[in-house]
């Protein structure tokens, strides 16, 4: 076994786990572990105090609020009144889209995060910055170890120190946001789930009993995107109903954990509960073998609000009308994974997979995905009046008279993330973390200048307008206003020019689709839909 992190190969490299699973691909930044650097980051902490550094934490609130907001063209939290705020609570959530995940779980939130992550959270060159002053723990997955980038006794050390850290920090009313699948993925059901989140939290809780303070919970969330490899891409966050931690009842296991000695808790009660938090997680997840067959339960959504002169408005709407075809053709909505490695002791088939009209369906979807579209382009009001088209043009021609403002104060970032996301080896759970990251890290450093340049710019044509020297205060303040305008309407306008030219693009391949061939094809397998949902489904099953 290697010794040294430069040894670790990028990339696929045929590892397996003890399950003979592929390990995670390991990235660039993640191949590189200089575990003594690792050591010196890392600071342990078992208060009761929260780990960030004074007035970071709001910093990174409002940041991720804004980037999350340039980042998705439709954007909905929900659920939130689900949690409490004079306790812990762990929330978990399945992994398909990089760091997004995790910003998309803590900016809403009413709660204090405490991070844990991969090491190069905490050792990276410019993501590291902002991890060290956040607290974030470092955990060293078995992808790090099975490849010999560190020992075992050393791995052990850091990670115990890290979930204990978690551990005390749920005790006393903070949250974290953790990923029992352990790595981001590209599937469309849950991968095998890890014990380390249950672990922290079945000891956060004996902890926070012995110490007289409310009980954490988990809270299972739903991360629903409707591309999660594109940007300005459709997001809905689902906060679920909390599942209770069970108190385990050992007084020397207590005894050790006060001592900020990390300690297993039982091996049976860890795994019970893994099981229950994905029995609770995989309905919130699309739980489908394959993305083919999601978009399929989308578009039989689709179709059945159709026949019930109804339009899914909604990102959220659409997610519910699949779910709710899912479910149906299964014939109940009981909790529990029905695709992916977690629902390999399921004797009978998923007829949500299998039946007819699921079959045309997919063969509908393969026909409107050739040309960009789908389910929400075939209902009638789909297609644009004139007053609409009108609309659009006024919109387009503002975002036009704005745009060399959003390219000063965003283009540099923007031409690097998309530079980033489109050059890059990782997979495409990845890509929009090099965007995402990349309009962060722009609002920290362009954003200011930009600001300064828009005000100096300002007080500059007030004096050529003969504004009084002596109007100097308020002529600043004009000046500092209209800067702020200007990125933050310039910004917005600039992104929703972008969508309206997404659009007007969507409903030319629409017309293209509709006088050419195929789409004699496209209403014979709408036909063919209909008496098949109505028999598959012969009753309203909708949310």
């Amino acid at each position: 076994m290697p010794d040294s992190p430069e040894q670790m190969a990028v990339g696929d490299d045929g590892r397996v786990d003890h399950h003979g699973e592929d390990l995670p691909r390991l990235t660039r930044r993640s191949a590189k572990l200089d575990v003594e650097r690792l050591r010196r980051m890392h600071h342990p902490d078992f208060s009761g105090e929260h780990p960030a550094a004074p007035g970071i934490y709001t910093l990174f609130r409002v940041l991720l609020s804004i980037g999350a907001r340039q980042q998705f063209r439709s954007y909905l939290v929900t659920g939130l009144e689900k949690v409490r705020t004079d306790n812990g609570a762990m929330f978990l959530a399945w992994h398909t889209n990089g760091l997004i995940d995790a910003a998309v779980v803590v900016e809403p939130s009413p709660k204090r995060f405490v991070f844990a992550g991969r090491h190069d959270m905490l050792t990276g060159s410019v993501i590291g910055w902002w991890g060290r002053r956040l607290g974030v723990q470092p955990l060293l997955r078995q992808a790090e170890r099975l490849r010999g980038g560190v020992d075992e006794e050393t791995a052990a050390a850091i990670n115990s120190a890290s979930m204990l850290t978690v551990a005390a920090k749920l005790a006393h009313g903070h949250a974290a946001a953790l990923f029992p699948e352990g790595h981001s993925h590209n599937e469309s059901h849950l991968i095998r789930l890890r014990t380390g989140p249950m672990r922290s939290v079945l000891n956060a809780t004996v902890l926070a009993d012995r110490l007289k303070l409310p009980l954490p919970v988990i809270h299972p969330v739903g991360l629903h995107f409707r591309h999660h490899e594109r940007f300005r891409t459709d997001a809905w966050v689902e906060c679920g109903d909390a599942l209770e931690v069970p108190l385990l009842d050992d007084p020397r296991h207590a005894a050790r954990l006060l001592d900020g000695e990390w300690d297993e808790p039982d091996a049976g009660v860890t795994c019970a509960l893994r099981d229950e938090a994905g029995n609770r997680l995989a309905p919130l997840t699309p739980d489908a073998p394959d993305d083919v067959t999601w978009r399929a339960w989308l578009l039989l959504g689709h179709q059945r609000a159709r026949e019930e002169g109804k339009r899914l408005d909604g990102w959220r709407e659409e997610v519910l009308a699949a779910r709710a075809i899912r479910d149906g053709l299964r014939g109940s909505a009981e909790s529990g994974p029905w695709a992916g490695p977690l629902a390999e002791e399921r004797a009978d088939r998923d007829p949500a997979s299998t039946s007819a009209v699921v079959h045309k369906a997919k063969l509908l979807h393969g026909l409107l995905d050739e040309h960009g579209l789908d389910g929400r382009d075939l209902h009638p009001s789909a297609q644009r009046s004139p007053v609409q088209t009108i609309l659009c043009v006024f919109s387009l021609l503002l975002s036009i008279t704005l745009l060399p403002f959003a390219l000063l104060a965003n283009g540099p970032q923007w031409a690097l993330g998309w530079w980033l996301s489109s050059r890059t080896p990782d997979p495409p759970d990845k890509w929009q973390t090099y965007v995402f990251i990349s309009c962060l890290l722009g609002q920290v450093f362009i954003w200011p200048l930009s600001f300064v340049l828009f005000t100096l710019g300002a007080l500059w044509g007030m004096t050529q307008i003969d504004m009084p020297i002596s109007n100097f205060p308020l002529n600043l303040l004009i000046s500092l206003i209209a800067a702020l305008f200007l990125i933050s309407v310039g910004t917005r306008t600039a992104l929703r020019g972008r969508d309206t030219i997404c659009d007007l693009r969507r409903h030319l391949r629409m017309h293209r689709l509709r006088s050419g061939e195929s789409w004699h094809e496209v209403e014979a397998l709408i036909a063919d839909i209909g008496p098949l949902l109505a028999a598959a489904l012969p009753t309203d099953d909708g949310d």
